[in-house]
């Protein structure tokens, strides 16, 4: 894992880069941090191959910093930090890189705070001790492809609902030349 100061100015977004996928692991506790880091080298070769770059972050602090500094696929946050607890910690990381998917790590088996997680914006939750390398691989590529789709859904309602603003201008615009005392021979008689 890379240590977070010096890292070079980049967008964020879900989309993985063909050539490796970058993740942000947010993590206060060397031991689980090393965990993670180890199950998802050692898994390199499994399937799920893509490479990774994992950074690490011990506060959300620094979190906030390399978030600012360097382009990152996915972040990986575990929901006791030193400066930000629970829910807090999740809403301010989204904050910080609103189009990147969070994956919610932690030690607490609290079915209520997961669906919490979920709701507030988490791709996936997952407890302590994480899952195998490869389990592991395969939870942040669904969540980058989930967030992407999400994204692409949103832009779409969006165009849909120009485009239906768009056509409802041009109905009552239709609908006033049209009419009775507004259409176009009373225009031209009044010329």
């Amino acid at each position: 894992a890379t240590a977070v100061p010096g890292v070079a100015r980049g967008g964020s977004g879900p989309e993985p880069s063909a050539a490796r996928l970058a993740v942000l692991l947010v993590e206060d506790n060397p031991a689980d941090a090393e965990l993670l880091s180890v199950r998802l080298e050692g898994s390199a070769g499994t399937g799920v191959n893509m490479p990774l770059h994992l950074v690490q972050a011990g506060t959300l602090a620094d979190a906030r910093t390399v978030l600012h500094h360097l382009a990152v696929d996915v972040v990986i946050l575990d929901l006791s930090l030193p400066d930000a607890q629970g829910l807090d910690a999740l809403h301010q990381i989204r904050a910080a890189a609103p189009g990147v998917p969070v994956i919610v790590l932690t030690g607490r088996a609290d079915q209520s705070l997961a669906l919490d997680a979920l709701r507030a914006g988490a791709q996936d939750y997952v407890l302590k001790p994480p899952p195998d390398g490869h389990t592991l691989r395969r939870i942040l590529r669904y969540a980058c492809e989930r967030q992407q789709l999400l994204m692409e859904l949103d832009r779409a309602g969006q165009e849909s609902k120009a485009s239906a603003l768009r056509w409802r201008i041009l109905a009552e615009l239709g609908a006033l030349l049209a009419g009775p005392a507004g259409g176009v021979e009373a225009m031209a008689g009044a010329v």
